[in-house]
């Protein structure tokens, strides 16, 4: 029974034909099945949510200008790396610098008016003291001068009571004598009228030292309610304000400014690699080939109009999508295992870190079937230390 199959096999291949076809015809159903069964297992392993498709992304800075700019110097070649803080864009600020010293002459013209002001606002409150002064030295002159007056008069006061005083004793010691008939009485009727005219004259005198106590206590409260009032300094002055103001706006705007013409030195956010400008895609057609590059000196771009770009050094995390209807298990902190073949096959454990809103559509490069579109929630997942892919590579997110 043995000998007749093989006997039928040697028959068919010298024959080339099996199972009743050409054996070329036959390799190609046998491939094509085969290749069939791979993908229909692959699409099943896919659909049942076990392994989910990602790319390594690194960190893509492009740096731009929020206003119109030219580029003076371009100290960088495509695919150069650079190290943090170094140069890789030089925009010509000669405008800025030219509207920075017009602000400065602007902020100098306003001191100095400031300045002017603030003299001439002194020397008025100056005049005004000076004045006020010799106002208050003429109050103290009229105090001074009824002070002599009072002193005076306190002393003819006090002669003339003690004149009195003798001219009264020397009148009743007359009269006694008259009595006793030693003296004339005309000579005690003089001194009676001596007595009463000096009299008369302390009468006066306390009069007018009342007077002159009254004056000076009034010259001395009008004295002091003038010093009460003395001139002062005005505590704000609207002109000097205004320009105060103004300088200070000046100044603000000298501060933005010289903002800007810092920002026209592109230093590079993180070690990383110069890469090519691509242009919209709208642009592309209007470009010829090796266009648009590099920004070249002279070049003018506009406001967010990308100078240069800058990617990092490696990537610093995993992309990858959930596609439809299998989402549902993908959440932040979940325990994945990463699987990359480039540059050598590798496994590492990870942890999402962020789920996507909404679902978008999957790169074409991860779609199962050529021209068949799929689509997925993003997701993101560290990358671990020592995992090593290159930007751009393909990564498996397996769910254990």
């Amino acid at each position: 029974m043995t000998g007749s199959r093989l006997g039928r096999v040697a028959a068919a291949l010298r024959d080339r034909t099996w199972f009743g076809m050409p054996r070329e015809l036959t390799w190609q159903v046998v491939v094509w099945l085969a290749a069939a069964g791979l993908a229909g297992a692959m699409m099943l392993d896919r659909g049942n949510g076990g392994v989910y498709a990602g790319i390594a992304r690194g960190r893509v800075v492009q740096l731009s200008v929020p206003w119109d700019a030219r580029v003076r110097a371009m100290p960088v070649e495509p695919f150069q790396p650079v190290r943090r803080g170094d140069v890789v864009g030089v925009l010509d600020d000669s405008v800025l610098e030219a509207q920075i010293a017009a602000v400065e002459a602007e902020i100098g013209r306003l001191r100095a008016e400031h300045r002017a002001n603030r003299a001439l606002l002194e020397a008025e409150t100056h005049t005004r003291r000076s004045r006020w002064e010799a106002d208050a030295r003429s109050f103290d002159e009229d105090a001074s001068r009824l002070a002599v007056a009072l002193r005076e008069a306190l002393a003819d006061l006090e002669y003339d009571r003690a004149l009195l005083g003798g001219l009264e004793a020397n009148a009743g010691h007359l009269e006694r004598l008259v009595d006793r008939g030693h003296a004339a009485t005309a000579e005690v009727e003089l001194a009676r009228a001596e007595a009463a005219a000096t009299a008369r004259r302390v009468e006066q005198a306390s009069a007018l030292v009342a007077d002159l106590e009254a004056r000076l206590a009034a010259a001395e409260a009008r004295g002091s309610q003038f010093r009460g009032a003395a001139p002062a300094a005005p505590a704000s002055d609207p002109a000097a304000d205004h320009l105060t103001q103004a300088i200070a706006v000046q100044e603000a705007l000298r501060q933005e400014l010289v903002a800007q013409r810092e920002q026209c030195v592109l230093r590079a956010p993180f070690d990383g690699t110069v890469l090519e400008l691509h242009g919209r895609a709208a642009e592309t057609p209007l470009r010829r080939p090796g266009e648009g590059n590099m920004r070249r000196p002279g070049e003018s771009v506009g406001p967010g109009d990308p100078v240069v770009v800058v990617a990092s050094e490696r990537p610093v995390e995993i992309v990858a999508w959930a596609v439809e209807g299998r989402d549902a298990e993908i959440r932040p902190g979940l325990e994945v295992v990463l699987t990359a073949t480039a540059p050598q096959r590798q496994w590492v454990d990870a942890r999402v870190t962020a789920v996507g809103a909404s679902v978008e559509r999957l790169p074409e490069r991860l779609w199962g079937q050529f021209q068949v579109p799929e689509w997925g929630r993003p997701f993101l997942v560290a990358l671990p230390p020592g995992f090593a892919v290159a930007a751009g590579d393909r990564v498996d997110v397996r769910v254990p």
